[in-house]
């Protein structure tokens, strides 16, 4: 599989917890439709329509967690949480965490732009795997993978906030600068594909006066004024 060695997919398959019978299911996830249009003679098939089938399986059984987790709400937070869950975004951290990147096969141009760690890449691949769990082994491993991967994010569901705003948004640098009473914090946010910048006047209770390009909410955490977005 594009210079893996047996060694190293064993790794993978057991950070997966799963292995894999067909050994072909796997490799096809990992494959992006960049490298099988690079092969001009018999074209490896790409990981697209696994991709379709791993959505499908995805929603089926996030859905059935959230509905299961939370007997008292009603279909439209439902509908946010698992929005959410299954976002590309989630995905793709998801496919991160789970080293997809260094696995996937993907044409030269691809991999020199950093396709193995482009979360739009990692959040089908992860989608890909998903599906080539349920045609290798059925319903029942596929369901126990989904689940211990996702189990955390549906643990920690804030019921009082359900508008996962700027849940997408990775905070990569907090700038902090104490005035008297207020605190000036400027956070650099990172996007997907492009990079923004956000400011916000802080009062040292933890309300927002003033803020720009998106809300940033803060909580104190202790007396040293240590803080997170939340």
């Amino acid at each position: 599989m594009n210079g893996d060695t047996t060694e190293t997919i064993s790794a993978f398959q057991l950070t997966l917890g799963y292995a894999f019978r067909d050994i072909e299911l796997l490799a096809r996830a990992l494959t992006h439709k960049s490298f099988s249009n690079e092969i001009r003679e018999v074209r490896p098939l790409n990981n697209e329509r696994l991709e379709f089938l791993g959505d499908a399986i995805l929603g089926f059984v996030v859905g059935e967690m959230i509905f299961r987790a939370f007997p008292g709400l009603q279909e439209g937070a439902l509908s946010k949480i698992k929005a959410h869950l299954v976002s590309a975004n989630m995905l793709g951290a998801k496919g991160r965490a789970l080293g997809i990147g260094r696995h996937l096969r993907m044409g030269a141009g691809e991999a020199r732009s950093g396709g193995a760690e482009k979360l739009s890449l990692l959040a089908d691949g992860f989608e890909a795997v998903v599906a080539a769990i349920y045609l290798d082994g059925g319903l029942a491993p596929t369901e126990a993978f989904v689940r211990r991967v996702f189990d955390p994010e549906v643990s920690g569901i804030d019921l009082g906030d359900l508008s996962f705003h700027d849940r997408a948004v990775v905070p990569l640098t907090i700038a902090i600068h104490v005035q008297p009473a207020v605190m000036k914090i400027s956070v650099i946010l990172g996007h997907p594909t492009l990079g923004s910048f956000n400011h916000a006047i802080v009062s040292t209770a933890g309300e927002v006066l003033r803020a720009n390009l998106h809300e940033v909410r803060v909580r104190f955490l202790s007396c040293e004024r240590s803080l997170r977005l939340v």
